[in-house]
């Protein structure tokens, strides 16, 4: 059995501009899915003041210029925590038949590499004077130092995740 509870709520006024214009939040909850969408100083004609959709990216509880009853910032911060958590919370890439041979259920190391801009930069140089002095026929003999920057690795960032399909 389906179930669906819509409501709309205005929490209170935001600036925009020079003026204060009323937010409205639209809540549907459906078989369990959380669907929120805002407007900040809606027009008669559909158009609005302010953002429309998914205005939680933007909007923080410091915007509020004014609060409806029941509605403070702390309020206001718990919803846009609960709206970022649950936005697109529905949304799965791939097709039925993916789904079916269970594809994004396998979990996968992500590792990223990274080396700062100074130490790559000395890495360089150190190998340029190294081919310099190579080109003119002298030896070249690297102190340790010079040895333990060359062979850096990339900063390794490892994370285990469930693979996208």
């Amino acid at each position: 059995m389906e179930t669906l509870t819509r409501r709309t709520y205005n929490p209170g006024n935001v600036k925009i501009g020079s003026r204060d214009v009323p937010v409205f939040i639209r809540a549907e909850f459906k078989d369990g899915k959380l669907s929120l969408t805002g407007v900040e100083g809606p027009m008669s004609g559909g158009n609005c003041k302010g953002s429309c959709g998914q205005i939680e990216m933007s909007l923080s509880p410091d915007d509020f210029t004014s609060f409806e009853e029941g509605w403070d910032s702390v309020k206001i911060a718990r919803l846009l925590e609960i709206w970022r958590g649950w936005h697109l919370n529905d949304m799965r890439a791939g097709c039925e038949h993916q789904r079916a041979r269970k594809w994004g259920s396998k979990k996968v190391l992500v590792t990223t590499y990274r080396l700062t801009n100074e130490a790559s930069s000395e890495q360089r140089r150190i190998k340029t004077d190294a081919l310099n002095k190579l080109k003119k026929g002298d030896s070249v003999q690297l102190p340790q130092i010079q040895i333990d920057t060359l062979v850096l690795p990339w900063e390794t960032k490892r994370i285990e995740k469930y693979q996208i399909i």
